[in-house]
């Protein structure tokens, strides 16, 4: 007889998606020198392997398997290439000068600066599927499942506070890993292009630690499971 019990997470992730109506499966991003067996083995940027997660694939990235230099530095495996910014000026476009593109950065890592020489990887694993406890949970969603995982988060008073500039790198694992804050973000226009991110679709990150939290409000608030007082119900209808 099997008794191995089946982690949490795993469970939260089973209801998240059934009563969310999420696409995929919630991404589970856990720092660790633990080398969990990944079914991806090639080199990726972090924005495909958000994406390929999603899907049900496990990826551990490191300093050498991370094939995007602005996510090797936002994970915190290198510090930052020399002449990012003209590349940003001149290559990607997003900024007007490099003095701009600068202070932008600079902003930016001011709230939540990469978490350099943390752990050797970062595995990035379907919610269902993650053997270690995630640090963080990335979530690919419409507005409406945004709004709902933000009112779930608030239901208890966790800290929603929005950065939606730098890199979705930054945004979307960054700022939320390092802050504690949930954060919403479309991530940049530069990686939603080149990697075919849906339009109608944002990502919501929650730190792992509030996630029990939301699984509560998940049972009693209107954007869970809760229905609305009959009273209220009725006003509602009227209006």
């Amino acid at each position: 007889m099997n008794n191995i019990k089946q982690p949490k997470w795993q469970v939260y992730a089973e209801e998240l998606v059934s009563v969310l109506g999420i696409k995929g499966q919630p991404v589970a991003i856990t720092y660790t020198d633990k080398e969990i067996e990944p079914t991806i083995n090639k080199r990726l940027d972090v924005c495909t392997t958000l994406l390929k997660v999603r899907d049900g694939e496990i990826v551990r990235l490191s300093k050498t398997k991370c094939s995007c230099p602005g996510g090797k530095w936002h994970l915190g495996f290198a510090e930052k290439r020399l002449g990012l910014e003209k590349i940003l000026v001149e290559g990607e476009k997003l900024w007007a000068t490099v003095t701009i593109a600068n202070q932008s950065i600079a902003n930016t890592h001011k709230i939540a600066p990469p978490p350099l020489g943390l752990t050797k990887y970062v595995v990035f694993s379907p919610m269902n599927k993650a053997e270690l406890r995630p640090d963080l949970i990335t979530i690919l969603c419409n507005p409406g499942q945004a709004s709902r995982l933000v009112f779930l988060a608030d239901y208890h008073g966790d800290p929603v506070k929005p950065e939606v500039l730098g890199s979705l790198c930054w945004s979307a694992i960054t700022y939320p890993l390092i802050s504690g804050n949930l954060n919403v973000t479309m991530g940049d226009p530069t990686a939603r292009r080149h990697h075919g991110y849906d339009p109608n679709e944002l990502l919501v990150s929650i730190p792992y630690r509030m996630i029990p939290n939301i699984m509560e409000a998940l049972q009693f608030s209107t954007a869970g499971k809760g229905k609305m007082a009959p009273w209220f119900a009725k006003i509602a209808e009227e209006r």
